[in-house]
């Protein structure tokens, strides 16, 4: 007797036509074959292309506070494909990579224009110095910053040698940057001192405080306007950072060292935007041969610059950062020739004698390296020298001093 099978799961018995007993495998075959071809379009399926969000992994440059360069990964959520990872309303930071070493050199430099976009257009007030008649506004919208130089703990150089001293370069300079003070701003000029009390502070303090100002007139400049600041708060850090230290040695932070920090390169290259404000560091002198005398004039330039870092480091240096190479060498040049000229033919005593000629460009003061503005060191004349010392402690010859300084600025502004 031939077995009979329940086909009930279909709704009724198959019929008894012939071949009708290869249905249920043509059927489960179908099933099969379908099953499989859905499994393998999901094995082989593309992925999608555009989910709600994207996740992509770029390099994010990072700079501990003592100025070393480090390299961080980061993660950046984008609600589509990007085209670019730059918001339009930072500050942008351009030409970021330096020169290749030249034929002939071992250093790197800094390409010669600027890593920060254009934040203030000085050019208008620039043209409007040009030919102003000497007066009470003649300086109307300069900014001279004064640096008495040394103070506090540090006295500068001193005579006699031995305590107790009768002339502290410290205490002379301080009573010649309060009298050039009142000459400037008879002028029109505002005046910014590193300091205007017996206090010390290092030179990179000093370079931190012209940092500040340009730092804190860019953010009043946009403020109401669409830019976001995260840059400007970066380097206020590292300013209040190097004020806080107050350290001639190891205290410059992204300012110090050999050569530029990628950070120090964008500052000066944001101040180099305000030819409007200068820097005028002021001194006194000293020799071993007390028959030199006389006024110096140190001044910086690129190539100056260049050299000076290439004698100190002398060779090859895998760690040695790219020299700076965007100061405005002309326009230094012309502010130490006009201090020269003018406190010449206004104070001839002031005529160097016996020793080097007035105006030097191959000193790498911090005061002349660590920033982008336009900046000088005057040393007044030499404490070692009779002539000088006494003509230094006299009042008078200070007011003489101070009136020279006052014009030599309205000359290069102005003439």
């Amino acid at each position: 007797m031939s077995k009979r099978y329940d086909y009930s799961l279909y709704g009724k018995e198959p019929s008894k036509g012939g071949g009708s007993g290869m249905l249920l495998p043509a059927i489960l075959f179908v099933i099969v074959l379908l099953l499989a071809l859905i499994l393998y379009k999901v094995a082989t399926r593309e992925p999608d292309e555009t989910p709600s969000t994207i996740r992509r992994t770029t390099t994010v440059r990072g700079t501990d506070m003592d100025g070393t360069g480090s390299e961080a990964s980061g993660k950046h959520v984008y609600d589509e494909e990007p085209t670019t990872t730059e918001d339009p309303n930072r500050i942008q930071i351009l030409n970021d990579e330096p020169e290749p070493t030249r034929v002939g050199e071992f250093l790197k430099r800094w390409p010669a224009d600027s890593a920060i976009e254009n934040l203030h257009d000085a050019r208008g007030l620039m043209e409007s110095l040009g030919g102003r008649p000497d007066g009470p506004t003649a300086l109307q919208g300069v900014t001279v910053i004064l640096d008495p130089g040394h103070g506090g703990i540090d006295g500068g150089t001193v005579y006699p040698a031995s305590p107790p001293h009768t002339h502290i370069e410290k205490d002379i300079v301080l009573d010649l940057a309060r009298r050039t003070r009142a000459v400037l701003e008879g002028r029109g000029a505002e005046v910014v001192m590193t300091r205007d009390s017996d206090e010390w502070f290092s030179i990179y303090h000093r370079a931190a405080q012209a940092g500040q100002l340009i730092l804190d007139r860019t953010r009043a400049a946009l403020a109401g306007t669409p830019k976001t600041t995260d840059w400007l708060d970066e380097m206020d850090q590292y300013m209040a950072h190097i004020r806080s230290l107050n350290q001639d040695r190891g205290g410059g932070s992204v300012i110090g060292g050999a050569g530029t920090q990628r950070q120090a390169r964008e500052l000066y290259d944001l101040q180099r935007q305000y030819p409007e404000v200068i820097f005028l560091s002021l001194h006194i002198n000293s020799f071993t041969d007390p028959a030199v005398g006389g006024l110096q004039v140190y001044y910086l330039t690129n190539e100056s610059y260049y050299n000076y870092e290439a004698v100190t480091v002398g060779g090859p240096d895998p760690n040695m950062k790219p020299v700076y190479q965007n100061y405005d060498s002309d326009a230094r040049y012309n502010l130490a020739m006009a201090v020269v000229n003018t406190l010449s033919i206004d104070v001839p005593e002031t005529k160097t004698v016996g020793g080097p000629q007035p105006l030097i460009s191959d000193r790498g003061f911090v005061v002349l390296k660590c920033m982008g503005l336009n900046t000088v060191l005057v040393e007044v004349g030499y404490m070692t020298n009779p002539d000088d010392r006494v003509r230094l402690q006299d009042p008078a010859y200070l007011d003489r001093l101070a009136a020279a300084l006052g014009r030599s600025v309205y000359q290069y502004f102005c003439q």
